[in-house]
């Protein structure tokens, strides 16, 4: 016990605003991209770059690079989420019905209405040991992990109950979702 606590300490470091510690020397973002309280999560479309609408861009990569961050690896990410309680986060609603055809034909007005992502006030209790917020059960986010790229910890429709554990590892690393997001880390 006292072992755990000293290297704690020892790997904690002073994060910047917005930032809280990993344990791992690292620092990851207290909610998902942009990392605002009363704001949506950002979706990210993808893990790394693709074209989409006129050659925006929306992909983790580069939201956290232009914001001088990095994504995250799949280690930093899970310690930082290590004890956050389920049950206070945005899982077990009841959940609109999704029309799979108006998804497959990217309805825009379909998708928008199925969207069902919540901001940090509505789950104030939705925090990990780590004091990082919103980790589970709100996007799926873009992380590495071995040199592929993973979602993780869940969406606001996932079943089972989203964890720390959860991780959809058969989409492409180009692979459009609705409901997937990012969260940034800092050396």
């Amino acid at each position: 016990m006292l072992a755990d606590v000293l290297i704690s300490f020892l790997t904690a470091v002073a994060c910047p605003a917005g930032m809280v510690s990993t344990g791992e020397g690292t620092c990851i973002d207290i909610l998902p991209y942009p990392n605002y309280p009363d704001s949506l999560a950002t979706i990210t479309v993808s893990a790394l770059p693709i074209t989409i609408d006129k050659g925006s861009t929306w992909d983790a990569v580069s939201l956290c690079k232009h914001i001088g961050k990095r994504t995250c690896n799949l280690s930093e990410w899970k310690s930082a989420c290590y004890g956050t309680p389920a049950m206070q986060c945005n899982v077990n609603k009841t959940w609109r019905i999704v029309d799979w055809d108006l998804v497959a034909k990217r309805d825009s007005n379909h998708l928008w209405w199925l969207d069902q992502r919540s901001t940090a006030d509505v789950y104030p209790n939705c925090i990990a040991d780590s004091g990082a917020r919103m980790m589970i059960g709100n996007v799926a986010e873009w992380v590495r992990d071995k040199g592929q790229w993973v979602l993780v910890g869940g969406y606001w429709a996932d079943d089972p109950t989203p964890t720390c554990n959860n991780r959809i590892v058969n989409h492409s690393r180009r692979w459009q979702g609705y409901f997937t997001g990012t969260r940034c880390c800092y050396d």
